[in-house]
């Protein structure tokens, strides 16, 4: 029974060192791919359907509807996915994406025209326009000021 239980102890302490091994050699292959990754920009959107993985330079906005986020694509196919804006606003925002109002977050490279009139709006390079919160409109004049200089 002792010698049992001493097999059964080194059996265990191998599969535990070739366990943390493996552990040790998929983190490292995991931060090779990250840092040799040809984009960083990319998103990962999942419907019901797909798995979508997307640049980010390839959405012109993103809407809020309920729980849900509507994207919509350069191509001009639009995403339903089911996890609220607030999500995604943390993810896109380091990608240059903006809160303008409390249902929508758009991508600046996309931004065309901003009215500067007590309705404040922006003209996206796909025609539309979206509202700009009076709270907004300041933060995102600013950016566009110093990104003219």
């Amino acid at each position: 029974m002792n010698q049992l239980s001493e097999i059964s102890s080194l059996s265990l302490q191998q599969l535990l060192t070739q366990l943390l091994k493996e552990t040790q050699f998929l983190s490292g292959e995991l931060a090779r791919i990250k840092k040799h990754s040809p984009s960083t920009d990319k998103i990962i959107l999942k419907d019901i359907n797909s798995i979508h993985i997307l640049v980010a330079k390839d959405i012109i906005y993103c809407k809020a509807e309920r729980s849900y986020t509507r994207f919509f694509l350069q191509d001009t196919s639009e995403l339903l996915i089911s996890r609220n804006l607030k999500n995604y606003e943390q993810a896109l925002s380091s990608l240059g994406f903006f809160r303008t109002h409390h249902s929508y977050l758009v991508n600046l490279t996309h931004i065309r025209q901003i009215k500067k009139n007590n309705n404040s709006k922006i003209t996206l390079s796909n025609n539309v326009s979206i509202p700009v919160s009076k709270r907004k409109r300041d933060t995102l004049l600013i950016y566009f000021k110093e990104f003219n200089q």
